[in-house]
């Protein structure tokens, strides 16, 4: 390794030579990297959103909140076809700013149907009733592998959270790749404020 020589009386560089490593030297020079380091990742984070948002302090809650989920149909034709809005939070329901973690909901498998792969999308927006912005979409596929019939719930978590406006009216529309009516139910999302 190469040092800085200095001169004595001034303290000014006056060149260079090999210097011996130490132990002692490489352990310091971890701590200063290491430092350095959490200090410039810190920075980073306490100024980006993902660190606003992610805490062990929030709490989640559903809504709607101690009642049945909301119900949706698809539309019968065309598929892929939006369908109607239906409201799922009412503007000032929710007063302050809050984030969107994920949706949960119930499908019902069409019967005598086996082996057939379903696709469907969830789609959430903002606005009010006729005006309504799609902002997530879920894309959902589910396999029906009974003649029965089956019903399966599903939860769907946001890889990160979706931060909506406080009294901010939210919606759910459904798309599906069948040119045929189902409907989702118990439709409920997770949030957290």
């Amino acid at each position: 390794m190469r040092g800085v020589l200095l001169d004595p009386r001034t303290g000014r560089p006056e060149g260079t030579a090999e210097v011996p490593r130490s132990s002692e030297v490489d352990d310091w020079a971890r701590r200063v990297e290491r430092r350095l380091f959490n200090e410039r990742t810190g920075k980073l984070l306490r100024g980006s959103d993902a660190y606003r948002a992610t805490t062990t302090t929030r709490a989640y809650k559903a809504h709607p909140a101690a009642a049945a989920g909301i119900s949706r149909a698809t539309l019968a034709t065309p598929a892929w076809g939006n369908s109607t809005w239906t409201e799922v939070v009412a503007a000032n329901a929710i007063t302050s700013t809050f984030y969107i973690a994920g949706v949960t909901w119930m499908w019902h498998t069409p019967l005598a149907v086996v082996d057939t792969t379903y696709e469907f999308e969830i789609c959430l927006g903002t606005g009010a009733g006729g005006s309504e912005v799609e902002v997530i979409v879920i894309p959902a596929s589910v396999r029906s592998d009974t003649a029965v019939g089956q019903m399966s719930s599903n939860f769907y978590p946001l890889p990160e959270p979706k931060e909506v406006a406080a009294n901010t009216r939210i919606a759910v529309r459904l798309r599906y790749s069948v040119a045929a009516s189902v409907t989702l139910t118990g439709i409920k999302i997770l949030y957290s404020v």
